[in-house]
């Protein structure tokens, strides 16, 4: 399954809970709890966070602009590099369409996948 998310998702109580809703069922009760944080913290916090985003302003003009996270020594980065987007997925759209299919979620998200990368393959002479 490809998961598209929005990063506040994407943390570990976040992704419980989607992961959860994928299910039928699904109970907001049933999720973790989150302590809240001891008041050293927050202070620390306070303090801290104007020079996080002034240290994070910095480092951005210092960064080396054809940075990759693969490295091959003997071949440089090249090529075009691209990115895409979907429209936003309704999950329960999605768990509709699949009960009454007979199929799960994952079946659904594996076909759509493998057609996506079909039509590529098949635009680009791949």
């Amino acid at each position: 399954m490809i998961l598209k998310a929005h990063h506040c998702f994407t943390d570990g109580l976040g992704l419980s809970a989607f992961c959860m809703a994928l299910s039928d069922k699904y109970d907001a009760n049933d999720l973790p709890r989150i302590a809240p944080p001891h008041w050293t913290f927050e202070i620390l916090m306070v303090i801290m966070t104007p020079y996080l985003i002034l240290k994070g302003l910095m480092d951005v003009p210092t960064k080396a602009s054809n940075t990759h996270c693969f490295k091959n020594e003997r071949t440089p980065v090249q090529g075009i590099k691209s990115g895409a987007f979907s429209m936003d997925l309704d999950v329960d759209q999605i768990k509709q369409f699949c009960k009454k299919r007979k199929c799960t979620v994952n079946d659904y998200m594996a076909a759509t996948l493998g057609t996506t990368l079909y039509e590529y393959f098949e635009n680009h002479k791949i």
